[in-house]
Order: structure tokens, then sequence, then C-alpha cells
């Protein structure tokens, strides 16, 4: 017996019930900077976005797809995708520095 189809038929027999339920999305998340980092000069606020919602088989990735058919972990909606975002903050010495923080911002979710 081929070895994918019993993954096949587990995936599939959850389809239909699961439809209803496939609407894990980014969602908007503002968080003030200055509020943990007083130091932080620009931006003050900056909507770092979420995951939110409810996970079917049919949105999940292929490994999600395992994690949560064979170890029968349940999916979860989570940011899986991130930019860059640029500050302003001031330094100890009171000299203003220009920095990166790489990953800050969500760009997609996913279930997993």
């Amino acid at each position: 017996m081929n070895k994918i189809l019993p993954i096949f038929l587990i995936i599939f027999s959850n389809f239909f019930t699961s439809l209803s339920y496939a609407n894990c999305r980014l969602v908007d998340r503002t968080i003030n900077l200055q509020e943990a980092y007083p130091f932080v000069i620009f931006p003050t606020t900056v909507n770092i976005k979420d995951a939110e919602g409810e996970c079917s088989v049919v949105q999940a990735e292929t490994h999600g797809l395992l994690i949560n058919n064979v170890a029968r972990i349940p999916l979860q909606c989570v940011p899986v995708e991130f930019t860059s975002m640029s500050i302003l903050f001031e330094d100890e010495n009171g000299q203003v520095i220009q920095d990166t923080l790489p990953n800050a911002i969500a760009t997609r979710a996913a279930c997993r």
C-alpha cells in the first residue's frame, strides 16, 4: 500500500468539517515603544501586527499537517514572516542613533 495514501486520507477526512475555521490572518497590534523603551525617539508607536484565528487542515503548511496528524498537536495561527523596521533612539551619551530591528513586523500568518 502506498505510504502517502494514509496521510492523504487523514488530511482530507477533516477537510469539510474544518472549512468554517479557516480564518488564520494578520491583525493590527499597535504598541507604544516608549512605554518599554523610553530612549526610543521614533517611532513612538508602531503596528507590529499579530496572528489571530482558528486553524484548519485547509490552511496548514506541510509541517503543520505532520505535527497535527502524526503527533496530534493542535494547529496554531502564528506569524511566520517578518520585515525589519528602522528606529531612532538616544544612546547613553545622548547621541541620536538610527538602527534597524530585524524581524520586527509580522507580514504573514500561517497555521503551524
